[in-house]
This record gives C-alpha cells, sequence and structure tokens, in this order.
C-alpha cells in the first residue's frame, strides 16, 4: 500500500522535522519592572545538538501579554497540523531541488509550573502532585512510613483519557448548585486542573451563585432552571473556542510523557541551592566562612572550561545566586569544604557531583550500563529523548534578552504584533546572510545572496554575533604560529647542554601507544632547536582518603609528547588536606586593571608535588573516565539500607 504522502509528494523528497517547541513568561522590560509577556519559541530537533545550543537556532513563534499559555498553544497546534498535512514546499540548496517538509512537535521542554500548565496539572499543591505518574496520596499517606517510600520510585502512570475524564467530569460538577468546595476537593484529590476550562468552571459556579439569589428585579430561579441555564453558558463557551487543555488530545504525542524533567529548575536551582543554603548554614554557624572563600577565591579553574570564578561576589551575594553560578559550585565545593562541613554534607556534594556529571552527558554509549540515579522520572525522559541537555531550557532562557531587545521598541498598543514583525526582519536577514535561498517573484526562480555578503559575515565577527553566529577561526591542533619577538636590547641566553634540564629526558621517554595518563604541562616546544622539556609525568592515580577522588603525584620521569598524543585539559587542584594549607597568603586587589592597596586572604599551598583529579569536571569527562580504572571511577558512598533511611526520614517528618 502507498504511503499517504506519496500522492502528495509527487516525485519530491519529504523531510520530516522535529519540532522542541518551548513557552515561559518572561518581563519585556529591561528594567525591573515586571511587564509579563508568554513566550513561545521553537528549535529543530534533528540537528546536531552543539548547533542546537547555539542563539542562531532558536526561533520566535509567538508572544503575548494578554492570551494564557494554552490559548498560544491552540493556536500553536493548529499550524502544525496543518503544514503536517499540507508540506511546505522549500528549497534544498544541497541538492539544488525543491522539497516538502512535514515538522511535526518533539516534546515540549519548560520549567515544571508551565509543563504543569501543558499536562493539566495541579502541581504540588495536589495529592497526586506528577505530572507524569499518579505518585502521591493524602498527606498522611505521603508522611507515613509506606507512603514516603512510594515517592522515590515511579508509579502508575498518568493517562490522557483520565486526564479528560476528571477534566469533563469537573465541567459536569460546575453545572450543579454549591459545589465551590466540592470541585477543590475534585482538584486536590484527582490532581488535575485544566487552566483552560478553570476559568470557565469559575464563571459557571460565580453565575449558579447568582442564579439561586432573588433580586429587587427578579427572582430566584427553580433548581429545574439553573441547570438548564449552565449548561447553555457551557455551550456558548464551547462555540467560542475549545473548552478543554488542546494538548491533551493531540494526534502524535502523549503530554504527559513528552514534557520531560528539565535539569536546570530540577538540579541546579532546586536541589543545588537547597544543599548551597545547608552548607551556608554550617559554614556560618561554625565561624567557617572567611576560610571558604579564601579557598573558594584560591581554586583552579583551568580545565574547568567556566568564566573567572567570582568568588567574592558568591559569597556577598549567597543569597541571589543564579544557575551558572551554581553549576560552578558543584564542580569544585568539595575542594573547599572538605573539613569545615558534617561528613554527610561533604557526601551530599560528593553525590551531587557525581549526579550532575552523569546528568551533563552529551553523548550515551550504552543505555543499559548508563548509570540512571537521577530523579524519579530522568531516566525514562533519557531513554525517551537522549541526554538530559537536549531539553534543558538554558538555550531558551539566553534567548530572552533577544527578546526584550525586540520589546522595548514596540509601542505596547500592539505588542504581540510589533514584536512579531520585529522577528521576522531578523529572521529575513539570519536567513540570506546565512545562504538561505528564496524565490524571486520577478525572476520565478529560486535565487541567493552573493558570494560577497556570504564571506562578509564569515569574516566579520561582529556582525556574525548579531545574527547569532560564531565566526571565531579554531586553529588547526598541531600548527606552529610564530612566537613574539624579544624586547629590543635582549639575546637569548646561551646555555650548555648539560646545564639544561633537557638531559632528563635523554634517553627519550616517549608515552606507550594506547596508553592514557596525565602530565603537567612545563614548556611547548615550537621549533626543533628548543631544548626545553615539554611536560612532567603524574604517577598513577590512587583514591584520595578523604573526598574520595583520584590523587595524582608528581614523577621524576620528563615526558615528550606530540600535539596529536594531547587528548585535553583536565581540572587539577591542590591536595590542602595532605599539605593542612592555611589561608596565610594576601592577593592584591585589583580595580580597573589596576592594583589597589587592598587584599583578600587566599590559600598558601606547602605541597605542589600532590594534586587531586576533578572528576566533578563537566568538561572532558569522557577522557577522564576512560584514562582512570574502574576501581577510581567506581563511587565510594553507598546506602546498604535505604529503607531504613527512608524510615527515619518519614519519621522526623512526621514529628514536625
Amino acid at each position: 500500500m502507498p504511503h499517504p504522502m506519496h500522492k502528495i509528494a509527487a516525485g519530491q523528497m519529504v523531510y520530516s522535522i522535529p519540532l522542541l517547541v518551548f513557552q515561559d513568561d518572561v518581563s519585556g522590560n529591561k528594567s525591573k519592572q515586571w511587564n509579563k509577556h508568554y513566550n513561545c519559541y521553537m528549535s529543530n530537533g534533528g540537528i546536531p545538538r552543539s548547533k542546537l545550543e547555539k542563539e542562531f537556532h532558536v526561533r520566535f513563534v509567538a508572544t503575548s501579554p494578554h492570551a494564557a499559555p494554552l490559548e498560544i498553544m491552540q493556536g500553536i497546534r493548529s499550524s502544525i497540523e496543518r503544514t503536517f498535512n499540507d508540506p511546505i514546499p522549500t528549497w534544498d540548496c544541497e541538492n539544488k531541488e525543491e522539497v516538502l517538509l512535514r515538522p511535526y512537535r518533539l516534546l515540549f521542554p519548560g520549567d515544571n509550573p508551565m509543563q504543569a500548565e501543558f499536562t493539566s496539572s495541579a502541581g504540588l499543591t495536589a495529592n497526586h502532585f506528577c505530572r507524569t505518574c499518579k505518585a502521591g496520596g493524602t498527606r498522611e499517606y505521603k508522611q507515613s512510613n509506606d507512603g514516603f517510600a512510594t515517592l522515590f520510585k515511579a508509579g502508575e502512570q498518568q493517562t490522557c483519557k483520565e486526564t479528560v475524564e476528571w477534566t469533563f467530569e469537573q465541567l459536569m460538577t460546575a453545572l450543579q448548585p454549591a459545589v465551590a468546595t466540592t470541585l477543590t476537593d475534585a482538584v486536590r484529590q484527582s490532581g488535575v486542573k485544566d487552566s483552560l476550562a478553570q476559568p470557565i468552571i469559575e464563571n459557571l459556579v460565580k453565575l449558579g451563585q447568582n442564579l439561586w439569589k432573588a433580586t429587587p428585579d427578579c427572582a430566584a430561579h427553580t433548581p429545574d432552571e439553573v441547570p438548564s441555564i449552565l449548561a447553555d453558558e457551557l455551550k456558548k463557551a464551547h462555540s467560542g473556542g475549545g473548552v478543554m487543555n488542546s494538548l491533551i488530545d493531540m494526534d502524535g504525542i502523549d503530554i504527559h510523557l513528552d514534557t520531560p524533567t528539565e535539569i536546570l529548575h530540577m538540579v541546579l536551582l532546586s536541589v543545588v541551592k537547597y544543599f548551597w543554603g545547608q552548607t551556608v548554614w554550617f559554614l556560618n554557624k561554625g565561624k567557617h566562612f572567611p576560610t571558604f572563600q579564601a579557598r573558594l577565591n584560591s581554586v583552579v579553574a583551568d580545565g574547568l572550561n567556566v568564566p573567572k570564578i567570582p568568588a567574592d561576589y558568591m559569597c556577598q551575594y549567597r543569597g541571589g545566586l543564579i544557575g551558572k553560578h551554581f553549576k560552578t559550585i558543584l564542580q569544585i565545593m568539595v575542594f573547599t569544604v572538605y573539613d569545615l562541613v558534617p561528613r554527610e554534607v561533604l557526601d551530599a556534594w560528593l553525590v551531587l557531583g557525581r549526579l550532575t556529571v552523569l546528568l551533563w552527558h552529551t553523548e550515551i554509549d550504552d543505555l543499559e550500563v548508563y548509570m540512571f540515579h537521577f530523579l524519579v522520572h530522568l531516566p525514562f525522559y533519557i531513554r525517551r529523548f537522549g541526554p538530559a541537555l537536549l531539553f534543558s531550557t538554558e538555550r531558551y532562557k539566553a534567548f530572552n534578552a533577544v527578546f526584550r531587545a525586540a520589546s522595548i521598541y514596540s509601542n505596547c498598543l500592539a505588542p504581540s504584533r510589533d514584536i512579531a514583525w520585529a522577528f521576522a526582519g531578523m529572521d529575513r536577514v539570519k536567513h540570506i546572510v546565512t545562504g538561505g535561498w528564496w524565490k524571486d517573484s520577478q525572476m520565478g526562480k529560486r535565487t541567493c545572496a552573493s558570494t560577497k555578503v556570504l564571506k562578509h559575515v564569515i569574516g566579520h565577527a561582529v556582525h556574525a554575533a548579531l545574527v547569532g553566529l560564531s565566526a571565531r577561526c579554531s586553529r588547526e591542533p598541531g600548527t606552529v604560529v610564530q612566537g613574539s619577538r624579544a624586547p629590543p636590547g635582549e639575546k637569548a641566553v646561551k646555555l650548555k647542554w648539560a646545564d639544561t634540564l633537557a638531559t632528563h629526558i635523554v634517553p627519550i621517554y616517549l608515552q606507550p601507544a594506547g596508553v592514557n595518563g596525565f602530565a603537567r604541562a612545563k614548556a611547548v616546544v615550537l621549533s626543533a632547536r628548543s631544548s626545553s622539556p615539554s611536560w612532567d609525568r603524574l604517577g598513577i592515580p590512587i583514591k584520595h582518603a578523604v573526598l574520595n577522588t583520584p590523587m595524582l603525584s608528581c614523577s621524576l620521569k620528563k615526558i615528550v609528547l606530540s600535539p596529536e598524543d594531547i587528548q585535553c585539559e583536565v581540572n587539577l587542584q591542590h591536595d590542602c588536606h595532605r599539605g593542612s594549607c592555611c589561608p596565610t597568603a594576601k592577593q592584591t586587589i585589583n580595580q580597573e586593571r589596576e592594583a589597589t592597596s587592598r587584599s583578600r586572604s587566599v590559600i598558601s599551598h606547602t605541597d605542589n608535588d600532590h594534586f587531586l583529579l576533578n572528576t566533578q569536571s563537566l568538561h572532558n569527562y569522557k577522557a577522564i573516565a576512560s584514562a582512570l580504572s574502574p576501581s577510581l571511577r567506581e563511587p565510594s558512598f553507598h546506602i546498604e539500607d535505604k529503607t531504613s533511611l527512608r524510615r527515619t526520614s518519614a519519621e522526623k517528618i512526621r514529628e514536625k
């Protein structure tokens, strides 16, 4: 039997495009004054992850300061379904032929409140608070030993059919008299609250209350008249548009399974934030915060691939940190609080660091071997959609800055239209300057910008950044560039061969082929006449007694490496526990790139031969793991009796 698209395609290639649909509330102002808009962005889920993260590939869809999120989704659903059934003709610039595109919805990333609206979930206030499963129950049950234990595993799956039935039952209940309390209890018990149907239900309840009352102009309606009048009002509301969540019965998706857990809010801004607050409390209680700040100022950031760590800022404004701060803290926290907090808190940071490395994986080699010790439903979503970074919302949160730049030029009389026009103009420019094709109405054929336009964008980084592209020219690994010349009047010092460190690498010790190890850079060889050694070889790592991380020590051997032997840069921290390092050194504070008379306390390291390998680094985690033996990769923290631990926790909750 031929495919249904065979006749429509008429011999043309048809490509299906998976869409990631994101929606969030954001202020349209650059100032602190809140100007609420509901924004919707989209991304092409079929492009590589490295491209997906770029601002260029986030596309504006719609915004409104008035329409509710599900009202916006109604229009988006109709657009997707229309273009899926009637594909969009476009030009394939690679094969130079016309093709058809069929977009379809893949998943709906977002934060918890927005995803709760998408799934008609009542949220944490309901007995059954989860949008994916039916975990929970009454307050008494959740605080019991058995009920508390059920919160740590997935329950029976939520279904769209049951969600529709609960919403329909609430609408029918609203037609009856004196049902305000009944509806509140129904929402709490079922966990279903349709934000599109809720205003209609509230209006029906209010109207029903008024119909039962007598006024000077009108007598009270009879019990038979009130339900009939309310039913007519419900029909009017239905004729004016949908009265229930349009995503619940959308073909091709199961909204309860296609709203994956978001790691920015569920990990960084919840779990990590709570442990940060608890750790700060312990540091303040023990008067250890100055020591912690000195250690944070002394942390080595090389190999972490993070901006300069604003230690003083994070300590001063410790109650107002954001996601990027918590992502940095996670990677370095254990090296700063190893003897300042109770062992239980240190173990929690070690587990959190390992968890975060697993969550920020960009590739999954084996789905069955991969360690799914995440939040309860993350294993399911990772198996369903891939690494958690694919449905992260950070790229969309960053795109809000572009939205605000377009929003402030609207006169606010028709902001949705003005902002849409602004983005349409930007998208046209992006399409043209990046080599996109369009149909010229006068010539009657497809055309594109000249090569000079394309070369201009590639050669001008500022103009490329305006359209969300990066025009940096990356150098090929192993290429040699001319070093800076010595200052005038200075001559290179000539030494005898016996006086150089190069004598330590004769005979030359080369890294065995196929063996991964760690080394510390001493110098880079730029020419064959250079006599400087390249690297200090670090010994075989062993596990640290306190932090349970690999510990490296400097070896007397020197090692010469060619550029292709170097896999990546790793982050090493001084073993301050072994060296008993103290904050006795001072570091001058710079302002406007000039030294001041003020200084800050930093750690004076006494041991420069022993280092700790940061396995909690999110950068180059795969290369680090491949260089370690299984015994060093295995976490040492285990809970033998989880049942007893959860029972004790439930008892403490009941005592509060």
